[in-house]
């Protein structure tokens, strides 16, 4: 009789998936998106999408399903004409949901179509970040495995002072998170001014506030009031209360968490409707848990001012490898790919721009191809596209000016964005 021969079990392989959303499901950049998604605008001369997928790349992300809603041909269009489509790895596929208009219906749409198998990133398309995901997505698996009930990893970052909090036009958090497990106990999203600056210590131990059901602060007229369950002690030693962390909109989830939104219409909002509402169910046992940003970097593009703060932060290289020097982003057109040269002061000039000797270039700009710039021009702290005409004795300042525009005036910082960005010439 033969030996039995041993069958060796042989997992099936899963295949990193990252969820972009190409639609923010909000009305923040009007007029500019009623004919132009807003992915597809562009940050430093770059689309906001391509940042996102060079990211997701970056990590050894294999497969990145794009979510389209509003303008979804425009985006196909684009994905065509780059290299994602024609390229293997990552694998890009569009799916098309002309109907939702919230987050909420776009994920019960992918749960309809039954094509997230694994753990997968949900991520807005106008995020930029060069977050290593490894550790991140190493914690979520392992406590996944531990525990099913485990469903979300949230990422944020913190910050050193209100300052960086108001520049982006973040709304101010709080967050009640178990120091041992870093377990989400509670998310709030304030109105008034952070508590941080006032002067309150970022995190709270475990025998000072066990003396106290109810957890208030106030400061001032208009502060905000909040409060802290006294069940979060009853099984923790300590419990960390946090007011200097940003929400990176970046999340780790498990394919339960597609299913939650299918059973419950009334989640429309990741954060706001999904995250409170899955803390306040302590009944049902589902887990989220935070992963905190070390020196890494990680912004949302929500509204003007973040689009003009991430717009300084690359310059200023706190992205790295995403600056214009390094040309990663491939830009065809007339004047070729992209060919961006790094001088002292973050300056960004491309090798094809014309500029008059008495002319002056301040600090922290780029100025694309094509870019023609006339005598006496002052220009500092301005995204300049390709084939821009800057006329004589004009004076630019934190401005934003598009493909192909002219300009023969004195511009401040919010007049030439607007104008600019809405597709009229500045003359």
């Amino acid at each position: 009789m033969a030996p039995k021969r041993q069958v060796e079990k042989v997992e099936a392989k899963t295949v990193l998936t990252a969820v972009l959303l190409a639609d923010s499901f909000t009305q923040r950049f009007r007029p500019i998106t009623v004919e132009k998604p807003k992915v597809l605008l562009p940050l430093v001369n770059v689309p906001l999408l391509e940042y996102t997928l060079e990211w997701l790349a970056l990590n050894r992300v294999e497969e990145i399903i794009v979510f389209c809603c509003a303008h979804a041909d425009q985006i196909k269009s684009h994905l065509a004409d780059s290299k994602w489509l024609k390229q293997k790895s990552p694998r890009v596929v569009t799916v098309t949901s002309t109907n939702c208009l919230s987050l909420g219906e776009a994920m019960r749409s992918l749960d309809q179509k039954d094509i997230i198998k694994s753990t997968f990133i949900l991520v807005s398309g106008d995020t930029v970040s060069n977050m290593d995901l490894g550790p991140a997505l190493a914690a979520h698996k392992e406590r996944a495995d531990r525990d099913k009930d485990a469903i979300m990893t949230m990422v944020m970052k913190p910050t050193q002072s209100s300052h960086q909090r108001l520049r982006l036009g973040d709304s101010n958090l709080l967050v009640a998170v178990d120091t041992n497990t870093q377990r989400l106990l509670k998310y709030q999203e304030l109105d008034g001014p952070i508590a941080a600056a006032a002067g309150m210590s970022s995190s709270t131990a475990g025998q000072q506030q066990q003396h106290s059901h109810h957890h208030h602060h106030r400061r001032g007229k208009g502060a905000q009031h909040w409060k802290l369950d006294a069940s979060f002690w009853s099984e923790r030693d300590c419990v960390q209360v946090r007011y200097d962390l940003l929400d990176t909109h970046i999340a780790i989830c498990s394919p339960e968490v597609l299913m939650m939104f299918s059973d419950n219409f009334d989640y429309q909002t990741l954060k706001k409707d999904f995250v409170v509402g899955t803390l306040s169910e302590e009944e049902l046992g589902k887990k989220i848990y935070l992963y905190v940003l070390q020196g890494e970097y990680a912004a949302r593009i929500h509204n003007l001012r973040s689009y003009d703060a991430v717009s300084r932060d690359l310059l200023a290289r706190w992205a790295f490898p995403f600056s214009p020097d390094t040309n990663v982003f491939y830009k065809a057109g007339p004047w070729g790919p992209s060919s961006y040269r790094y001088a002292r002061g973050h300056k960004y000039l491309e090798s094809v721009t014309s500029c008059s000797r008495s002319s002056h270039l301040g600090p922290s700009l780029a100025i694309g191809a094509g870019t023609a710039i006339g005598d006496g021009a002052v220009i500092s702290n301005c995204v300049i596209g390709r084939g821009c005409n800057i006329g004589k004795n004009c004076r630019l300042s934190g401005s934003y000016l598009q493909v192909r525009y002219c300009c023969g005036c004195v511009a401040d910082r919010w007049g030439a964005a607007a104008a600019g960005a809405a597709g009229a010439d500045i003359a």
